[in-house]
């Protein structure tokens, strides 16, 4: 954190000047095939800036770690 305040546009011109930076996001495939994401604000930006997004796809059934429940509380982003 650098303690200064960043915008949704700002988060596409970052994306699309340096790329995806960070870690990947957590994604869950559910059974219907479909696949869906609880950090949807780096999905759009990434979608908006024309970059790839970096995903771990995990099964919908699979349990989750300390860490993602951690993570999922806080509303990481």
């Amino acid at each position: 954190m650098t303690g200064q305040k960043y915008t949704y546009d700002d988060l596409v011109a970052s994306m699309k000047k340096d790329g995806w930076k960070g870690d990947s996001v957590d994604v869950v495939k559910m059974p219907d095939g479909k696949v869906t994401s609880m950090d949807n604000t780096r999905i759009a930006a990434a979608r908006e800036a024309g970059i790839d997004i970096k995903a771990t796809v995990r099964d919908f059934n699979e349990r989750l770690t300390p860490e993602i429940q951690k993570s999922s509380r806080l509303g990481a982003i």
